[in-house]
């Protein structure tokens, strides 16, 4: 799990949603505070089961696909393409 930005504090929390996109969600924690925060389970392994390898791909073409919609020109790369 990784913990980000108040959800009060919209900027940060803005910021935080753009960068890890869909992976991002709203959680309530024990202590009351609401963040936001992307939860990593054992789907988002790759076939090594090695998770840092798996964010760093999901990350990888999520941003290509964003910025190839930007330019008007496709970067979709499968993720199981990304080195």
């Amino acid at each position: 799990l990784d913990r980000g930005p108040a959800a009060d504090d919209t900027v940060k929390a803005a910021k935080f949603r753009s960068f890890w996109g869909e992976k991002s969600e709203l959680r309530r924690f024990k202590d009351g505070s609401i963040l936001e925060a992307v939860l990593w389970g054992n789907e988002d392994m790759d076939v090594n089961g090695d998770l840092c390898e798996a964010i760093s791909k999901y990350l990888t073409t999520m941003h290509l696909s964003m910025l190839g919609r930007k330019r008007g020109k496709s970067y979709e790369v499968p993720r199981s393409q990304v080195i």
